[in-house]
């Protein structure tokens, strides 16, 4: 990339804010202490096309070491964090730099650069490997999962332009499984049955603000789940509602989600116990959709093949109570098998509401 030059997506400059002000990758390179044989990439919302004047740009520099403090400019950065996070001063003793934080001259905008060794980088995208052979096994639960912030950086891995080192970056990329991580990502919300539970009992103890609340988090984890089917990997929520409205086929489905996420028609006692319901046979119609993209992945159980694990798991296991075989056929809904809407399973619901029409 020549570096006078505009950074550019797919032949759009990255303009900060401004449209005579774009983003200068001679600047980001100098506030990043590259190295010869170094990745440098550029990412965040900005990049992503979904960002704002107050937007930060995030660049991670993959490298062979970290950058000691006594190397860093600290006049010419907004702050600069150690590895163990605590803040660089001029009187600092000599510590390696996690995190470089700089605000681009005459805007709000800040370049967030954070060093990454080759080796943790690689070491990173074998256990996501290892995550996803283990979670092609045992589709009840999946507690194995990447610290918050490892989740990010995959995120802007997958959507970043690189500045510096572009084969190095191209060749690590290849050993990012992309498949592999859309399908843990999903599994790692999908059919929060913990979810599930605390709202009927919420519902069954006759605390309607508490079904209501819980009601409206399932709806929140389950559209989570059914975005990273559909190749989300950013996951945090704070971008649920960005990226549903970037889906081209997904407008009733964006209706009904922002009718549940604002609550609407909660007023009254009859009013939640119809939202409860309404937001369990949204979250009944996310597994339907889900099944089909489950069933695109490559070597993971889906369809019947999921439903026979399921089934194998529940008649294998010691425990038959009725929270048990609840359990499974609600971890069922995703692979084809609907099994009882799940708002029948909490106690007088359909008498209180009616049966979904």
């Amino acid at each position: 990339m020549d570096e006078t030059s505009p950074i550019t997506v797919d032949g759009r400059p990255i303009y900060l804010g401004a449209a005579d002000t774009w983003l200068d990758p001679e600047f980001v390179l100098k506030s990043c202490y590259a190295r010869p044989g170094d990745i440098v990439v550029i990412s965040g919302t900005l990049i992503e096309g979904i960002g704002n004047a107050y937007s930060d740009i995030d660049v991670y520099v993959i490298t062979d070491s970290y950058r000691q403090s006594g190397e860093i400019a600290l006049q010419h950065h907004h702050r600069v964090l150690t590895v163990d996070r605590d803040i660089v001063r001029p009187d600092t003793p000599s510590s390696p730099v996690l995190l470089i934080h700089t605000v681009i001259p005459g805007t709000s905008i800040k370049i967030d650069v954070e060093f990454k060794p080759f080796a943790e980088v690689e070491s990173l995208l074998a256990r996501i490997h290892d995550i996803y052979e283990y979670a092609s096994d045992n589709l009840i639960l999946l507690t194995k999962r990447l610290t918050d912030r490892e989740e990010i950086m995959v995120h802007r891995l997958l959507n970043c332009v690189p500045i510096l080192g572009q084969e190095r970056f191209t060749a690590l990329l290849r050993r990012l499984p992309v498949d592999e991580y859309r399908y843990i990502a999903y599994r790692w919300v999908a059919s929060d049955f913990a979810i599930l539970l605390d709202l009927a009992g919420a519902w069954d103890a006759g605390e309607l603000d508490r079904a209501v609340e819980l009601a409206r988090e399932n709806v929140f984890v389950q559209t989570s789940g059914y975005l990273r089917l559909r190749g989300v990997t950013n996951l945090r929520r704070k971008w649920l509602l960005t990226y549903l409205k970037r889906l081209p086929d997904a407008a009733c489905l964006l209706e009904r989600f922002i009718d549940l996420v604002y609550l609407r028609g909660t007023e009254t006692p009859a009013g939640k116990a119809i939202y409860v319901a309404r937001a369990l046979d949204y979250v009944d119609d996310l597994f339907t959709l889900s099944c089909p993209l489950l069933e695109a992945i490559p070597r993971v159980p889906s369809g019947e093949r999921g439903v026979a694990v399921l089934r194998r798991e529940r008649d294998d296991s010691e425990f038959n109570s009725d929270y048990a075989q609840w359990e499974y056929e609600y971890r069922m809904k995703a692979y084809g098998h609907p099994g009882l809407p799940t708002r029948q399973r909490l106690r007088g619901l359909d008498a209180a509401v009616g049966p979904r029409r």
